[in-house]
């Protein structure tokens, strides 16, 4: 076995060994540990991903759990201020949130999993006590040079005892796409009402795994993505935690999530119906899910193949954490793409995990134009093409992979 990888057979929630699995996505590089020399890349090491059920708290996640300083290295790429899209809706989010629970220069507001100080910083300029917290120092480096009070750490437990010790109490505690990428969600929850003061709340963001069942959104599967929730197991976790839910929100942030609001009890009507009606449309999904998904793969391979045996070139967009696990599902390398570029510049320059395609900026599409361009992070379609209009313009397409391949004129 693998020094990095742990193969799981208890449950990340409950302990249960009671796991079915639901789909085996093969052997697959790890997403956003992009690779910058010849060494790096005759180095690489392929994982085993398979997404599993527990038939006890309804928990879904991966059976294979990686170190997660192997996941969230100091090189680890990703950046929320770079999507317009996320800024505008993280923006949009701290307004509602400050008007909502009427925060002022004295209310405290952590964030755990900060990045670089996108959502948080809304807060900080406002006036607000801040604190970010997140692992990542490519990251963090950025939400300090803007001043914003940043704490480079995993968040668990013995951190929330160490500042409830040093008297932080939060207002309003935020976690947006965090949950999915912890191992010990239960000591986070505890760790997080140590924080509360007593009216204080919990606001997370988490992809919400009925779309992901329904839309086909296979890619989102992951290694950081160690869990997948629904409105079961976030409640199960809660209450484990003790916890309550108190607000649910449906959103269309990446490809469909859930915002809940945690407190320190639960206020939500007609929760337990909502549960059962969300259990019989998961099964529903769930049973088809592995066919779909290969016939997904099937039709977005032809597709490309027939494009290649046209002479037409194709781009990829976005060397994202989805990138990876579609296109080595799917055994997309450079015989159906030709490169990729994104819009990160701490990417370019470098290469793809597992297809080792070279990533470069955006700027090389005009160049000159490729006939088509894959647009890899399907959930920021929109704002890629708008930002490519001027291509699209000149008779470019593009080409959305899922829920069902489809070109975009």
């Amino acid at each position: 076995m693998d020094e990095f990888m742990k193969y799981n057979t208890h449950c990340y929630g409950c302990d249960s060994l009671q796991l079915t699995d639901i789909i085996d996505l093969g052997l697959t590089p790890l997403s956003d540990t992009l690779l910058s020399s010849r060494e790096e890349i005759q180095n690489e090491k392929l994982y085993p991903l398979t997404l599993t059920y527990c038939e006890d708290c309804s928990l879904f996640q991966i059976r294979q759990e990686i170190v997660p300083s192997v996941l969230f290295h100091d090189d680890y790429p990703y950046a929320t201020s770079v999507s317009s899209t996320l800024t505008e809706h993280f923006a949009s989010s701290a307004f509602k949130i400050i008007k909502d629970y009427d925060l002022n220069s004295e209310s405290c507001i952590i964030e755990i999993g900060s990045n670089d100080g996108c959502l948080i910083g809304n807060f900080h300029r406002g006036g607000m006590q801040v604190l970010g917290i997140d692992p990542v120092k490519s990251a963090t480096d950025i939400s300090i040079k803007k001043g914003i009070p940043t704490l480079r750490a995993f968040f668990d437990e013995d951190l929330a005892l160490d500042l409830k010790a040093q008297g932080v109490k939060a207002d309003v505690v935020l976690a947006n796409n965090v949950l999915a990428h912890v191992r010990d969600i239960n000591g986070v929850l505890r760790g997080v009402r140590h924080l509360l003061k007593p009216d204080g709340v919990l606001i997370i963001e988490v992809p919400y795994v009925l779309e992901l069942f329904r839309k086909l959104e296979f890619d989102t599967i992951y290694h950081q993505h160690m869990s997948y929730f629904s409105l079961e197991s976030l409640n199960n976790l809660a209450e484990r935690a003790g916890m309550g839910l108190k607000m649910i929100e449906y959103i269309a942030t990446q490809g469909g999530s859930l915002r809940i609001t945690f407190g320190k009890d639960s206020s939500i009507r007609q929760l337990n119906q909502l549960i059962l009606e969300e259990r019989d449309l998961i099964r529903q999904y769930v049973s088809e899910f592995s066919g779909r998904v290969r016939e997904l793969r099937r039709e977005l391979i032809g597709l490309l193949r027939s494009l290649k045996r046209q002479n037409k070139s194709i781009a990829g967009y976005g060397a994202a954490a989805k990138a990876n696990t579609l296109m080595s599902y799917c055994n997309i390398d450079d015989q159906l793409i030709e490169y990729l570029v994104d819009a990160n510049p701490t990417k370019q320059g470098k290469f793809m995990s597992g297809n080792h395609l070279a990533i470069y900026s955006p700027e090389k599409l005009f160049d000159k134009p490729p006939d088509y361009i894959l647009i890899l992070p399907w959930n920021l379609k929109n704002e890629i093409m708008n930002e490519l209009s001027e291509l699209r313009s000149l008779g470019v397409k593009f080409i959305i992979p899922l829920p069902k391949p489809e070109i975009v004129i």
